[in-house]
């Protein structure tokens, strides 16, 4: 009997079948048992000092700021994340191991992010926790970031003529016909506005945690609801600003024109289409007016006013979209082209069937200031929610 491709593919598949009953009555997982083994640390590695480290050069966790989280050996050399497991009440990890914390500052203020490392080992698995304080040095700002206009989209690209029919395939036979003209092109989308700022209420004092005795809390509301607490000595920036305005979009290409039908020797063509317009750049979007921002100081601290920035700019108009390169015609044998050399090309402002290039669009508008003020007053009720965070 002859070995066939096909006899031995059926051979092969049987004997994979066979191997799939076998270890169905081993494993109530079938053939795919092996997927769901827990990958273990090697003997040779040593886990005696192994712990759980940031990578990250502050000296906690800032619950404003994804961090990376690795689990080192006493030499500091990093296992493998195939090898842990890591978690944690005070937020979420993914499967790089990265640590998102709980956005809300006030469940971590009196307390430490706790995480929990799981290793893996051979035989037996070995568990550690490490505790890390808040850090707010990655926080900047209170109140909400400008929203920009989005990019307005490309214009579509000319589609290019179709080629004329030759001598030999035409109705009645005999006579070469002309190449298409190239479409124009289409004009960008103009970009999108940006969004105005919001109209907030920002309240500003300090306060005490377990972990510092002050640091400067903004309780913001109105449009915006958010709390955020500074360290001290750093600038506190309440944001309002309007968003930039979006790109408008650049217009697309013109097409090219088509190629004349060949003659009936071939040696000479029918005239070519002419080429497409380009485009028309789209007009940048407005930008967004900036909001209205009213800052409540804590009258036991006049040293607040000069702390605190309330940014309500307006936003700065869009770029223009940029006009098109217009659509030429084809050049059917250069060597014919004004009698010049097989070596010669025309520049492209000397191509024959060149078409209007697109015209660049207009930049958008910048948005109005906004408006803010600044007072003091008793802030105490504003505060009064966040728990275990205490005004001093």
């Amino acid at each position: 009997m002859h070995d066939t491709a096909e006899g031995r593919a059926n051979r092969a598949a049987k004997l994979f079948g066979a191997a799939c009953i076998a270890a169905l009555s081993l494993a109530s997982n079938g053939c795919a048992t092996y997927g769901h083994v827990e990958p273990r640390v090697p003997r040779s590695v040593d886990l005696r000092g192994v712990h759980i480290a940031l990578e990250s050069a502050r000296g906690g966790i800032c619950p404003r700021e994804v961090v990376r989280v690795k689990v080192v050996d006493q030499e500091g050399a990093e296992l493998p994340e195939a090898y842990l497991s890591l978690t944690s009440d005070e937020g979420t990890f993914d499967r790089f191991d990265y640590f998102t914390p709980d956005p809300d500052l006030a469940k971590t203020a009196d307390r430490p992010f706790v995480i929990d490392a799981v290793v893996h080992a051979d035989r037996t698995e070995l568990r550690t926790t490490a505790s890390f304080r808040p850090d707010y040095t990655c926080i900047t700002y209170a109140g909400l970031p400008p929203r920009a206009g989005r990019t307005g989209a490309d214009g579509a690209l000319g589609s290019a003529g179709s080629k004329g029919v030759d001598a030999a395939d035409s109705d009645p036979p005999g006579r070469a016909g002309a190449g298409g003209s190239g479409a124009p092109g289409g004009r960008g989308q103009t970009g999108g506005d940006g969004a105005p700022g919001p109209r907030i209420v920002a309240y500003v004092t300090y306060v005490a945690t377990p972990f510092y005795e002050r640091l400067v809390a903004v309780r913001v509301t109105g449009d915006v609801e958010d709390y955020e607490l500074f360290p001290e000595g750093a600038p506190v920036v309440i944001r309002a600003a309007g968003g930039d305005g979006g790109s408008g979009g650049h217009g697309g290409h013109g097409g090219w024109g088509g190629r004349g039908g060949a003659g009936r020797r071939r040696r000479s063509h029918a005239s070519t289409g002419a080429g497409g317009d380009g485009g028309a750049g789209g007009d940048g979007g407005r930008g967004g007016d900036g909001g209205d921002v009213t800052v409540v100081l804590d009258e036991r601290y006049p040293d607040l006013e000069g702390r605190v920035i309330a940014d309500v700019r307006g936003g700065a108009g869009g770029d223009q979209g940029g006009g098109a390169i217009a659509g030429r015609s084809p050049i059917t044998s250069v060597n014919a082209y004004r009698g010049r050399g097989r070596a010669y090309t025309p520049p492209n402002d000397e191509w024959p069937g060149l078409a209007a290039h697109g015209k660049d669009g207009d930049p958008g508008a910048r948005g109005r200031d906004g408006a803010a003020s600044i007072a003091r007053g008793d802030v105490s009720s504003a505060f009064a929610p966040r728990g275990p965070v205490a005004t001093r």
